[in-house]
């Protein structure tokens, strides 16, 4: 493994403009820390964007129809991808084991990786479920990058690096001659291309519908609330997606999305025939030296317009029974989930109720954390988890057949899963939520919120439209 580092570069985005005319370019950002009532989690203490293009390989699914490309090759297989990615992951893992840098020792915690997105309608591959027909964009249900070379921005330290392996080379001094081709090409792109702020028209968003109306949202959370009175689940999380006309570059919209709500799972990902635009403040799964971490969000309100309505705000949010019943609910529901591949006794929930605070809203996280079994794979992990908790209900497996029945469209990408999985073997996911495709000259951005026998169905709706605003006022600058 090759490392150069790279002192003159404070923010990624410009790497990633110099690099997104490349084939599966990718940025995810944490750019944000956010404002944390008390002390920051950990997720947020290690503070790592990632930037990368052309990577080696790629695995596409469709339930179980899997895709596999590499060197302009197609290899098409039959079975699960879950489990045709941990094999390739897993053998990843094993090369890179005991490695260090042979240039330089001061790096960050990582090496090459696994980058990309599982979708939440791979849930059918865990579970019995019923599935609606795939609503358009027609994506694949899970899409992974394997990248060789990196950029890493350690937002704490100020400091960039490109880390190259060669991991794709069959012995060791193919390796090193390709890490040093790649890291090479990559930094010339980097000086070459010249970085500046991408120009042109705003993209434009118009004729924005739903896949509800108002009053019929208000009437799945009747339906939903009638499912919780009956003894069906206890809680269930529904979401509406908008669909809009889109014009420009999908690039510009999120620059200017990541300016008005910076936040700590960001991504941006060009996949040839569609875009990824993630706005996500939640770490669905942090896997880190044997150390799992699922940070679950349940409670929502709004900013207030001077600091003493904020923390009026912020201690009604903390207080209100409703929120409170909620949340313990899902962190509940997350201490099941990773307890399934987690040391009996190692799951704890380190953080509960923390408010945390962004630009448009305040939200209440917790953090359930628990030391993995021997030989459990970051894959095996993940399956134990999916999808996340927070965004299905309770009990899961009810909550999302209900989910079915009263969401008229699929989700997709929805409340899946975006981020990596490195080739030490650690994991950084964050919940697909506040996420958008852009595809075929649309924009698909879905948002949602959790319902309980509490909630009120007005209000509901009205939690949705906040957790869109950031986009919103994207699309109005």
């Amino acid at each position: 493994m090759l490392i150069d580092i790279i002192d003159d570069i404070s923010d990624p985005w410009e790497v990633f403009l110099a690099v997104s005319d490349q084939p599966y370019p990718f940025i995810l950002e944490n750019n944000s820390a956010p404002s944390f009532e008390g002390n920051p989690f950990s997720y947020d203490s290690q503070r790592l964007s990632l930037v990368g293009c052309d990577p080696f390989l790629v695995v596409k699914a469709w339930q179980n129809r899997v895709e596999v490309f590499k060197e302009g090759m197609k290899e098409v297989k039959i079975g699960d991808p879950f489990l045709i990615l941990d094999c390739i992951i897993s053998g990843l893992i094993s090369k890179c084991k005991g490695t260090v840098p042979l240039n330089k020792r001061d790096c960050p915690p990582l090496c090459g990786a696994a980058v990309g997105y599982f979708g939440y309608d791979l849930k059918n591959l865990l579970e019995t479920l019923p599935r609606k027909t795939p609503y358009l964009p027609f994506v694949p249900d899970m899409l992974i990058g394997i990248y060789d070379t990196l950029f890493v921005y350690d937002h704490n330290a100020g400091r960039g690096y490109i880390i190259s392996t060669g991991i794709q080379e069959t012995d060791e001094n193919s390796r090193r001659i390709s890490a040093e081709r790649r890291l090479k090409d990559f930094k010339k792109k980097i000086r070459e291309n010249n970085i500046v702020p991408i120009s042109g028209d705003m993209p434009m968003c118009k004729d924005l519908v739903s896949n509800f109306t108002r009053q019929g949202y208000i009437g799945a959370v009747k339906r939903a609330k009638s499912y919780i009175s009956s003894g069906d689940i206890y809680q269930i999380n529904l979401s509406q997606r908008f669909r809009m006309i889109f014009y420009g570059d999908p690039k510009l919209f999120y620059s200017r999305l990541r300016s008005i709500n910076p936040v700590s799972f960001g991504a941006f990902m060009d996949l040839g025939d569609f875009h990824v635009i993630s706005n996500s403040p939640e770490c669905f799964l942090r896997l880190d030296n044997g150390i799992v971490e699922t940070y679950p969000i349940k409670g929502t309100r709004p900013r207030g317009d001077c600091h003493e309505k904020d923390e009026l705000i912020m201690q009604e949010l903390k207080t209100n029974a409703k929120e409170l019943a909620e949340h313990i609910m899902i962190v509940d529901l997350e201490r099941n989930d990773i307890g399934k591949v987690c040391m009996t006794g190692t799951v704890r929930v380190t953080e509960l109720g923390k408010v945390v605070t962004y630009p448009t809203l305040h939200h209440m996280v917790s953090c359930v954390s628990g030391r993995i079994k021997d030989n459990v794979t970051p894959i095996e992990c993940l399956k134990s988890c999916f999808p996340g908790g927070s965004i299905t209900g309770a009990p899961k497996i009810r909550a999302m057949e209900i989910i079915e029945e009263i969401e008229p469209t699929s989700r997709g990408i929805y409340t899946g899963a975006i981020g990596y999985i490195d080739f030490y073997g650690n994991m950084n996911l964050g919940m697909a939520i506040r996420t958008a495709v852009v595809s075929g000259g649309e924009m698909h951005l879905s948002v949602g919120g959790g319902i309980v026998a509490d909630s009120v169905p007005e209000d509901e709706y009205e939690e949705t439209l906040l957790k869109a605003e950031a986009f919103f006022r994207a699309m109005r600058s």
